[in-house]
């Protein structure tokens, strides 16, 4: 398996949710609910390994846990897979369904084919973080064309969505510190209000400090909202820690000596994003100018905020090839 970029989206969500405290506090908080007295939370475990392609890893992140059914030798999974891109993928439906029949094939396997033998029920969960809501179909059927007739042999399976980038803003659980501070930084991290934000987290993980187990998950904690965080540099971020008082110095340190081995090689990285983002925008203002004329003001600045490539390289092309300045403006706002 590939291993994760150190302060990433990925190394973030395996190192927390492969904690099995942060896992069951997530999942009696959004999962048992659904199942009433169905579930033994208390017995989930992680399962092994990844589904998602390599080279789809900065966009996906998964989680596999079994989980017993109450008073059964039986049990069921959970699959979460996290979405990290600042766009909902529309397909995201496709890949659940092939990441789940990967699954189903390990448990033939395992089975050995025996006749008789049954499948557990997969829960499939899509824990979305980008910057916008997401939009994509959570209903697979929906991504199939209907034709008359033939809507019986359409596989029909939903995936639960939590979406943390949603409007109305997922609300986060705040009775556990992990888990509040884990989804709390995952919420936050594209937005201005990661600042705010770490004050908090480290508020909650201060009465712990002096944990071994609790110092490692600051830290954890620490590299992802300043490797990841574009509003919060490090400035910040050292007075937001200094809330977890003597411990603040000893995690600003152990953070430290790894943002420098790091740093000169992540801020020739940086630089080098920040140049093509700038210089895809360039390109878009200067061919929507050509064709279209004076731009207002709001229209060049959302397209300069948006960091993501791709979604640059789709809006260029619908500059040099829209109607008219509104046929673009509405292309750029789906």
């Amino acid at each position: 398996m590939t291993t994760p970029q150190p302060g990433s989206h990925d190394e973030f969500f395996r190192a927390t949710f492969a904690n099995p405290k942060i896992a069951r506090a997530f999942c009696r908080h959004y999962v048992e609910g659904r199942f009433p007295n169905q579930l033994d939370i208390g017995g989930l475990k992680l399962q092994k390994g990844s589904f998602v392609d390599p080279d789809l890893r900065s966009h996906f992140s998964d989680m596999l846990y079994r989980v017993p059914l109450a008073g059964t030798n039986r049990s069921v999974y959970i699959y979460i897979l996290i979405e990290h891109k600042s766009r909902s993928e529309e397909f995201t439906m496709v890949q659940l369904l092939r990441y789940m029949l990967q699954i189903w094939c390990m448990e033939l396997e395992k089975a050995k084919y025996k006749a008789g033998f049954r499948l557990p029920p997969i829960l499939p969960l899509i824990l979305h973080h980008g910057e916008k809501e997401f939009r994509a179909p959570t209903e697979f059927s929906e991504l199939v064309r209907p034709v008359p007739g033939m809507e019986a042999y359409v596989p029909k399976f939903n995936a639960l969505l939590i979406d943390l980038a949603a409007k109305e803003n997922e609300e986060i659980p705040e009775a556990d510190a992990e888990l509040y501070s884990t989804l709390s930084a995952l919420q936050s991290i594209h937005s201005p209000e990661v600042v705010e934000r770490a004050y908090e987290i480290f508020r909650r993980l201060a009465p712990k400090r002096n944990s071994p187990e609790q110092r490692k998950f600051i830290e954890i904690v620490s590299n992802y909202l300043l490797a990841a965080a574009d509003y919060l540099d490090s400035e910040k971020f050292e007075e937001a820690a200094k809330t977890l008082e003597e411990t603040g110095d000893s995690i600003m340190t152990t953070c430290a000596e790894r943002w420098k081995a790091e740093g000169m090689e992540k801020g020739m990285e940086k630089g080098m994003e920040k140049g093509k983002l700038e210089g895809q925008a360039d390109a878009i203002l200067a061919v929507l100018r050509r064709r279209c004329g004076t731009l207002p003001e709001a229209v060049e600045q959302s397209i300069r905020e948006i960091s993501d490539l791709t979604r640059l390289g789709e809006l260029l092309g619908c500059a040099a090839t829209c109607d008219d300045l509104d046929a673009f403006v509405t292309f750029m706002g789906q």
